[in-house]
């Protein structure tokens, strides 16, 4: 059974500076009559350390600063002057020893009534993940769905375009061919036919056959494409069936037919002419993004 240390406030005993720091601390315990184990407990550390102590066998214990907060605890306790025993003790590695002797005495206030902000509950890149995906939710909210789609087409073009330019553009001759051979009964018109075999047969080689390709197109055409620059299109009919989509090289023009009427998305609608049924048709009002979305009737 450990014995209650007195916490008294006597007048602190003067220390023996011609005795030992332990011998001095054993006096000050034997005269206080506190048991070393009660000293202990009430100090929470193990009673083999105070045995050190008294016995001067510092090198025991873990460190200088250790000992030297151990020891200021006990003159405390004791009402026994620190200074003159402390002046005795190793002084390498001292620490800060105010803040040891408080740890020792168990006089740490609790943190229990401490508060924290956002930053120190959340790990800062835990935080920052967490606003951006809240910001991404925001956009998705707040953006309209045309705009989200002209970004989406406009990526689509822009990905097209790349992966076009590792390819050979293709010759200018089949663009003639492109227009699909016949129509279901009744839901094509005589203006939706082919180009005549004879017509593309009499077209010259070389330039003359490029000047050809860039003359402009019958009116009875639904849709004729020139590319001044490389640009991605995609033509869907009536049906819903893609007729049309790939990307136009530089100087490259395309005849469109299809069941009416034609979804045409046309990826760079800044490089590309467009006329429908022989007529120009000015894309300005109808981009975002450069990228023209319209029909064709």
């Amino acid at each position: 059974m450990s014995e209650d240390v007195p916490m008294s406030e006597d007048v602190p005993m003067q220390a023996d500076s011609a005795r030992s720091p332990g011998a001095q601390l054993r006096q000050a315990r034997e005269a206080a009559g506190v048991h070393i184990a009660a000293l202990a407990a009430a100090l929470k550390v193990p009673a083999a350390r105070l045995e050190a102590i008294e016995a001067d066998r510092f090198d025991l214990l873990p460190d200088a600063a250790f000992t030297r907060a151990l020891v200021a605890s006990i003159c405390r306790l004791l009402h026994v002057e620190a200074a003159p025993i402390l002046a005795q003790l190793p002084r390498a590695g001292a620490g800060r020893l105010a803040d040891d002797v408080r740890a020792l005495s168990g006089n740490i206030p609790s943190a229990s009534g401490r508060r924290f902000g956002l930053s120190q509950q959340f790990p800062r890149p835990l935080l920052w993940g967490v606003l951006l995906l809240l910001l991404a939710a925001a956009v998705l909210v707040l953006v309209p769905t045309s705009t989200m789609q002209g970004w989406a087409d406009a990526l689509q073009a822009r990905l097209s375009a790349q992966s076009g330019e590792s390819q050979a553009p293709p010759p200018a001759a089949p663009a003639l061919a492109a227009v699909p051979p016949a129509e279901p009964a009744g839901l094509a018109d005589a203006g939706t036919a082919a180009l005549k075999p004879e017509a593309a047969a009499v077209l010259p080689d070389g330039p003359a056959q490029a000047a050809a390709v860039a003359a402009p197109v019958d009116t009875s055409v639904p849709l004729s494409l020139h590319a001044r620059a490389q640009s991605w299109v995609k033509v869907t009919d009536a049906r819903g069936v893609v007729v049309l989509q790939k990307t136009l090289a530089e100087g490259e023009s395309q005849d469109v037919s299809g069941t009416l009427p034609l979804s045409v998305v046309v990826g760079r609608a800044d490089a590309t002419e467009v006329r429908v049924h022989g007529q120009p048709l000015d894309l300005t009002p109808l981009v975002r993004s450069n990228v023209a979305r319209f029909e064709v009737k």
